[in-house]
Protein backbone atom coordinates (compact mmCIF):
# COMPACT_ATOMS: atom_id res chain seq x y z
CA UNK A 1 0.00 0.00 0.00
CA UNK A 2 1.63 3.75 -1.27
CA UNK A 3 1.40 6.63 1.07
CA UNK A 4 -1.85 7.90 -0.41
CA UNK A 5 -3.97 4.71 -0.29
CA UNK A 6 -2.62 4.67 3.40
CA UNK A 7 -3.87 8.37 3.63
CA UNK A 8 -7.41 7.36 1.95
CA UNK A 9 -7.82 4.68 4.33
CA UNK A 10 -7.02 6.16 7.31
CA UNK A 11 -9.25 8.87 6.80
CA UNK A 12 -11.99 6.30 6.24
CA UNK A 13 -11.82 5.17 9.34
CA UNK A 14 -11.96 8.39 10.91
CA UNK A 15 -14.93 9.41 9.26
CA UNK A 16 -16.87 5.87 9.09
CA UNK A 17 -16.94 6.75 13.06
CA UNK A 18 -18.73 9.80 12.42
CA UNK A 19 -21.26 8.15 10.48
CA UNK A 20 -21.76 5.07 12.60
CA UNK A 21 -22.17 7.98 15.55
CA UNK A 22 -25.04 9.56 13.65
CA UNK A 23 -26.68 6.83 13.12
CA UNK A 24 -27.97 7.05 16.35
CA UNK A 25 -28.89 10.74 16.63
CA UNK A 26 -31.43 12.74 15.55
CA UNK A 27 -30.24 12.77 12.07
CA UNK A 28 -30.08 9.01 11.57
CA UNK A 29 -31.82 9.50 8.00
CA UNK A 30 -29.72 11.94 6.87
CA UNK A 31 -26.90 11.24 4.06
CA UNK A 32 -22.86 11.49 5.61
CA UNK A 33 -20.42 13.41 3.47
CA UNK A 34 -16.94 11.94 3.26
CA UNK A 35 -14.26 13.97 2.16
CA UNK A 36 -10.36 14.36 2.36
CA UNK A 37 -7.78 14.72 -0.53
CA UNK A 38 -7.56 14.64 -3.93
CA UNK A 39 -5.20 12.19 -5.63
CA UNK A 40 -1.36 13.73 -5.48
CA UNK A 41 -2.13 15.65 -2.41
CA UNK A 42 1.09 14.20 -0.59
CA UNK A 43 3.07 15.18 -3.53
CA UNK A 44 2.68 18.77 -3.66
CA UNK A 45 5.25 21.34 -2.39
CA UNK A 46 2.56 22.87 0.04
CA UNK A 47 -0.37 21.20 0.94
CA UNK A 48 -2.92 23.23 1.33
CA UNK A 49 -6.40 22.21 3.12
CA UNK A 50 -9.93 24.15 2.53
CA UNK A 51 -12.19 23.74 5.33
CA UNK A 52 -15.97 24.57 4.72
CA UNK A 53 -18.85 23.75 6.97
CA UNK A 54 -21.01 21.13 5.36
CA UNK A 55 -21.51 19.81 1.99
CA UNK A 56 -24.06 21.33 0.00
CA UNK A 57 -25.21 22.02 -3.38
CA UNK A 58 -23.71 19.88 -6.32
CA UNK A 59 -22.73 16.96 -4.05
CA UNK A 60 -26.13 16.88 -1.98
CA UNK A 61 -27.69 16.33 -5.75
CA UNK A 62 -25.22 13.49 -6.20
CA UNK A 63 -25.79 11.55 -3.32
CA UNK A 64 -29.29 11.97 -2.99
CA UNK A 65 -29.06 10.29 -6.93
CA UNK A 66 -26.13 7.89 -5.98
CA UNK A 67 -27.81 6.42 -2.75
CA UNK A 68 -26.41 2.79 -3.44
CA UNK A 69 -23.07 3.87 -3.57
CA UNK A 70 -21.02 3.95 0.00
CA UNK A 71 -18.71 5.93 1.39
CA UNK A 72 -18.41 7.66 -1.64
CA UNK A 73 -16.77 11.27 -1.34
CA UNK A 74 -17.12 14.21 -1.98
CA UNK A 75 -13.85 14.83 -3.30
CA UNK A 76 -14.42 11.78 -5.36
CA UNK A 77 -17.19 13.29 -6.86
CA UNK A 78 -15.87 17.08 -7.35
CA UNK A 79 -12.88 15.55 -8.70
CA UNK A 80 -15.04 13.82 -11.50
CA UNK A 81 -16.98 17.13 -12.12
CA UNK A 82 -13.62 19.50 -12.24
CA UNK A 83 -11.64 17.05 -14.77
CA UNK A 84 -14.77 17.09 -16.80
CA UNK A 85 -16.10 20.62 -16.57
CA UNK A 86 -19.18 19.92 -15.72
CA UNK A 87 -20.17 20.74 -11.88
CA UNK A 88 -24.11 20.73 -11.34
CA UNK A 89 -25.71 23.03 -9.09
CA UNK A 90 -29.23 21.89 -7.62
CA UNK A 91 -29.41 19.64 -10.74
CA UNK A 92 -28.51 21.51 -13.25
CA UNK A 93 -25.70 21.26 -14.91
CA UNK A 94 -22.93 24.94 -14.99
CA UNK A 95 -19.53 24.89 -15.97
CA UNK A 96 -16.58 27.23 -15.48
CA UNK A 97 -15.86 30.22 -18.09
CA UNK A 98 -14.49 33.54 -18.16
CA UNK A 99 -16.85 34.92 -15.77
CA UNK A 100 -16.50 32.06 -13.51
CA UNK A 101 -14.77 34.04 -10.52
CA UNK A 102 -17.98 36.36 -10.04
CA UNK A 103 -20.76 33.78 -11.48
CA UNK A 104 -23.46 32.86 -9.33
CA UNK A 105 -23.47 29.34 -9.80
CA UNK A 106 -19.70 28.15 -9.93
CA UNK A 107 -17.52 30.79 -8.16
CA UNK A 108 -17.41 28.75 -5.00
CA UNK A 109 -15.16 25.84 -6.58
CA UNK A 110 -13.73 28.39 -8.69
CA UNK A 111 -12.27 30.51 -6.05
CA UNK A 112 -10.70 27.63 -4.07
CA UNK A 113 -9.55 26.32 -7.12
CA UNK A 114 -7.61 29.78 -7.82
CA UNK A 115 -6.74 29.63 -4.49
CA UNK A 116 -4.93 26.33 -4.27
CA UNK A 117 -3.42 27.12 -7.64
CA UNK A 118 -1.69 29.96 -6.44
CA UNK A 119 -0.42 28.74 -3.14
CA UNK A 120 1.07 25.69 -4.63
CA UNK A 121 2.14 27.53 -7.51
CA UNK A 122 3.18 30.71 -6.54
CA UNK A 123 1.59 32.11 -9.69
CA UNK A 124 -0.98 34.90 -8.77
CA UNK A 125 -1.36 35.76 -12.24
CA UNK A 126 -4.03 33.48 -12.61
CA UNK A 127 -6.89 34.38 -14.36
CA UNK A 128 -11.03 33.20 -14.85
CA UNK A 129 -9.90 31.59 -18.44
CA UNK A 130 -7.66 29.62 -16.89
CA UNK A 131 -9.77 27.42 -14.09
CA UNK A 132 -11.29 25.42 -16.76
CA UNK A 133 -7.81 23.79 -17.43
CA UNK A 134 -6.55 23.97 -13.90
CA UNK A 135 -9.53 22.15 -12.77
CA UNK A 136 -9.28 19.48 -15.54
CA UNK A 137 -5.42 18.83 -14.19
CA UNK A 138 -5.85 18.32 -10.48
CA UNK A 139 -5.19 15.46 -9.38
CA UNK A 140 -3.05 14.02 -12.45
CA UNK A 141 0.70 13.94 -12.64
CA UNK A 142 1.28 17.49 -14.10
CA UNK A 143 -1.61 19.41 -12.28
CA UNK A 144 -2.02 20.38 -9.02
CA UNK A 145 -3.69 19.30 -5.82
CA UNK A 146 -5.11 19.85 -2.53
CA UNK A 147 -7.32 18.64 0.23
CA UNK A 148 -10.82 19.74 1.01
CA UNK A 149 -12.71 18.80 4.38
CA UNK A 150 -16.27 20.12 6.00
CA UNK A 151 -16.79 20.93 9.42
CA UNK A 152 -19.88 18.87 9.63
CA UNK A 153 -20.32 16.17 7.95
CA UNK A 154 -24.09 16.37 7.89
CA UNK A 155 -25.43 16.27 3.85
CA UNK A 156 -27.14 19.81 3.63
CA UNK A 157 -30.34 18.76 1.55
CA UNK A 158 -32.11 21.92 2.80
CA UNK A 159 -32.56 25.35 0.65
CA UNK A 160 -30.67 27.11 3.69
CA UNK A 161 -27.40 27.38 3.77
CA UNK A 162 -26.94 30.19 5.86
CA UNK A 163 -25.29 29.87 9.41
CA UNK A 164 -27.94 32.61 10.30
CA UNK A 165 -30.95 30.59 9.57
CA UNK A 166 -32.43 28.37 12.44
CA UNK A 167 -32.09 25.26 10.46
CA UNK A 168 -28.86 25.03 9.51
CA UNK A 169 -27.70 26.77 12.55
CA UNK A 170 -29.29 23.69 15.03
CA UNK A 171 -27.55 21.30 12.44
CA UNK A 172 -23.79 22.64 12.64
CA UNK A 173 -24.56 23.02 16.47
CA UNK A 174 -25.70 19.66 16.45
CA UNK A 175 -22.61 18.21 14.32
CA UNK A 176 -20.92 20.33 17.40
CA UNK A 177 -21.86 18.80 19.91
CA UNK A 178 -21.41 15.26 18.23
CA UNK A 179 -17.54 16.48 17.07
CA UNK A 180 -16.90 17.20 21.07
CA UNK A 181 -16.58 13.64 21.49
CA UNK A 182 -14.81 12.28 18.25
CA UNK A 183 -12.95 15.34 16.81
CA UNK A 184 -13.12 13.93 13.80
CA UNK A 185 -12.39 17.29 12.08
CA UNK A 186 -9.46 17.37 14.36
CA UNK A 187 -8.16 13.82 13.27
CA UNK A 188 -8.58 14.54 9.80
CA UNK A 189 -6.62 17.78 10.11
CA UNK A 190 -3.73 15.79 11.99
CA UNK A 191 -3.73 12.77 9.19
CA UNK A 192 -3.49 15.66 6.27
CA UNK A 193 -0.86 17.46 7.70
CA UNK A 194 -1.15 21.01 5.60
CA UNK A 195 0.87 23.45 5.54
CA UNK A 196 -1.75 26.04 4.76
CA UNK A 197 -5.42 25.59 6.05
CA UNK A 198 -8.10 28.19 4.43
CA UNK A 199 -11.10 28.73 6.01
CA UNK A 200 -14.05 30.58 5.11
CA UNK A 201 -15.91 32.69 8.27
CA UNK A 202 -15.56 29.19 9.92
CA UNK A 203 -13.35 29.90 13.44
CA UNK A 204 -15.84 33.26 13.43
CA UNK A 205 -18.97 30.67 12.99
CA UNK A 206 -17.20 28.64 15.54
CA UNK A 207 -17.26 31.73 17.77
CA UNK A 208 -21.29 31.70 17.24
CA UNK A 209 -22.68 28.75 18.53
CA UNK A 210 -19.55 29.16 21.52
CA UNK A 211 -17.28 25.80 19.73
CA UNK A 212 -13.56 25.93 19.01
CA UNK A 213 -13.11 22.27 17.03
CA UNK A 214 -9.14 22.62 17.45
CA UNK A 215 -9.25 22.52 21.01
CA UNK A 216 -8.00 19.16 21.13
CA UNK A 217 -4.96 19.79 18.80
CA UNK A 218 -3.42 22.41 20.44
CA UNK A 219 -4.19 26.31 20.90
CA UNK A 220 -4.90 28.43 18.62
CA UNK A 221 -3.71 31.81 18.36
CA UNK A 222 -5.35 34.87 17.14
CA UNK A 223 -2.73 37.25 15.69
CA UNK A 224 -4.65 40.23 14.72
CA UNK A 225 -8.31 41.20 16.00
CA UNK A 226 -11.47 39.71 16.29
CA UNK A 227 -14.53 40.14 13.79
CA UNK A 228 -15.58 43.08 16.67
CA UNK A 229 -12.57 45.21 15.78
CA UNK A 230 -12.39 44.37 11.79
CA UNK A 231 -12.52 48.26 10.86
CA UNK A 232 -10.15 48.88 12.53
CA UNK A 233 -7.52 46.39 11.58
CA UNK A 234 -4.24 48.10 9.57
CA UNK A 235 -2.74 45.01 8.41
CA UNK A 236 -1.55 44.52 5.11
CA UNK A 237 -3.29 41.18 4.97
CA UNK A 238 -6.95 42.77 5.87
CA UNK A 239 -9.65 41.07 5.01
CA UNK A 240 -7.80 37.39 5.69
CA UNK A 241 -7.57 37.07 9.75
CA UNK A 242 -4.70 34.53 10.51
CA UNK A 243 -4.20 32.20 12.93
CA UNK A 244 -1.86 29.86 14.10
CA UNK A 245 -2.51 26.08 14.86
CA UNK A 246 0.09 23.99 17.18
CA UNK A 247 -0.72 20.04 15.04
CA UNK A 248 0.67 17.18 18.14
CA UNK A 249 3.75 17.05 15.90
CA UNK A 250 4.78 20.04 16.95
CA UNK A 251 4.54 21.33 13.11
CA UNK A 252 3.12 25.11 13.08
CA UNK A 253 0.30 25.67 10.22
CA UNK A 254 -1.14 28.98 9.30
CA UNK A 255 -4.60 28.97 9.52
CA UNK A 256 -6.44 31.97 7.16
CA UNK A 257 -9.84 32.37 7.99
CA UNK A 258 -11.57 34.76 5.06
CA UNK A 259 -14.57 36.17 3.95
CA UNK A 260 -16.85 32.63 2.53
CA UNK A 261 -16.42 32.61 -1.10
CA UNK A 262 -20.18 32.19 -1.54
CA UNK A 263 -20.47 35.46 0.46
CA UNK A 264 -18.51 37.96 -1.93
CA UNK A 265 -20.82 39.49 -4.14
CA UNK A 266 -18.83 41.80 -6.18
CA UNK A 267 -15.58 42.12 -8.44
CA UNK A 268 -14.07 44.52 -6.30
CA UNK A 269 -14.65 42.06 -2.86
CA UNK A 270 -12.80 39.83 -4.56
CA UNK A 271 -9.76 41.34 -5.86
CA UNK A 272 -9.59 43.27 -2.39
CA UNK A 273 -9.10 38.96 -0.82
CA UNK A 274 -7.26 38.36 -3.59
CA UNK A 275 -4.70 40.96 -3.14
CA UNK A 276 -4.21 40.87 0.22
CA UNK A 277 -3.57 36.84 0.29
CA UNK A 278 -1.15 37.41 -2.32
CA UNK A 279 0.89 39.94 -0.27
CA UNK A 280 0.27 37.58 2.84
CA UNK A 281 2.18 34.50 0.78
CA UNK A 282 4.77 36.68 -0.61
CA UNK A 283 6.01 37.37 2.53
CA UNK A 284 6.36 34.35 3.97
CA UNK A 285 8.22 33.23 0.76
Amino acid sequence: MNNTESLEKSLERILREGESSLRESIYSKSLYAYDGAFPRYINQSKKVLVIGREAYGDYSYYRQNNLDEQCVSINDCHLAEYNNNRLFIGGREASFTENCLTSRSVKYHARIIALAYAIITGDWSISAKEIKNIANSIGRPEGISFAYANFSKLLNTTDVFSISESENANRIRFWAVLDNNLHILQREIELLDPDVIITQAFIEMCGKINYNCFNNLGKTDRSNLDKRGRNAIKTMYYPAIEYTLFLSSGKTVPILDVPHFSGIQSQAAWKNLWSSLKRYFECMT
